[in-house]
């Protein structure tokens, strides 16, 4: 993960970055990507779009599992691409949809890695990355605040506890489990 968001940093560098040089190309002045409040959440959204490829290869999987009879019977009473994509594929691909929800809204939680390198710890620029974990990390490990530090730890504690227990009581709605006998 290091090495990738220092490639990252070398990527979004102002000067030399291969992102503005694309730009510079076209015509188009780079912004300073790091360094300004209005361009790291772009960066930081950019980053985050790379490691999408986990979720994609596990969803493409569960919908190539999907058996091919479930298509031709649709196709033979008539329905549209769209109504085959609504009544089949996504019924049966649910599960995949509520796991790789789970492990992004958990993964959100504790995003700490990619803000805390590209800041340095610091929260640059202008505090714009001192995200709740980096303020966390900071009060108990910089500060040694032990006590509030415990506290924010909590409720971080609760607040994932919290929104996964939403989706695990939400997903007896539109998650589709074919053994199940209610779904």
């Amino acid at each position: 993960m290091v090495s990738a968001i220092f490639i990252w940093q070398g990527v979004l560098n102002a000067d030399s970055g291969w992102l503005n040089r694309i730009l510079g190309l076209g015509g188009i002045a780079g912004p300073n990507w790091l360094d300004s409040t209005t361009w790291i959440y772009p960066a930081l959204v950019i980053i985050g779009l790379w490691g999408l490829g986990n979720a994609y290869l596990i969803t493409l999987a569960s919908m190539q599992a999907v058996p091919t009879a479930f298509y031709d019977a649709a196709r033979v009473d008539g329905a549209s691409g769209l109504a085959r994509f609504r009544y089949i594929t996504l019924p049966m691909i649910s599960p995949v949809i509520f796991y790789n929800l789970v492990l992004s809204i958990i993964g959100l939680l504790r995003y700490f890695e990619i803000p805390f390198i590209l800041s340095n710890g610091t929260g640059r620029p202008g505090d714009s990355t001192m995200f709740f974990n980096i303020h966390f990390y900071k009060t108990s490990f910089v500060f040694f605040d032990m006590g509030y530090g415990s506290a924010l730890a909590w409720l971080m504690f609760a607040i994932t506890l919290v929104a996964t227990g939403i989706l695990f009581f939400t997903a007896k709605y539109w998650v589709y489990y074919a053994g199940s006998e209610s779904g």
